[in-house]
């Protein structure tokens, strides 16, 4: 989740992760990925691809729902106008390609 679409200097950019679990306790891998116009970084060490995929191993306790800060900071003076970069979220089932829940997406852009 993003606190809002579009950025000005001054404003406050948010990312945060909702998890919800209704099911058994799993332990899953955690991708978020920035996307900017085809170049990839992953967090949680923000790693460019190539080389790298990054992911964090989260233990996701049956009954759980919670809100997570990924990233949050002011946006400063001077960042040039652009849109349509995207943060791309979802788990995977340990050591397999099986996704658990659904991908989320999220675009945003900075404008004057």
């Amino acid at each position: 989740m993003l606190n809002g679409e579009v950025f000005s200097a001054g404003d406050l950019f948010e990312l945060q992760m909702y998890t919800v679990n209704n099911g058994a306790d799993v332990i899953r891998q955690v991708y978020i990925i920035l996307d900017v116009f085809g170049s990839y970084w992953f967090w949680p060490s923000w790693t460019p691809f190539p080389p790298a995929i990054d992911y964090d191993l989260r233990d996701i306790r049956h009954g759980i729902s919670q809100t997570e800060e990924i990233i949050a900071f002011t946006v400063p003076d001077g960042v040039s106008p652009v849109a349509g970069i995207v943060f791309w979220g979802g788990m995977l089932k340990p050591n397999t390609a099986i996704l658990w829940g659904r991908v989320a997406r999220v675009e945003f852009g900075f404008e004057f």
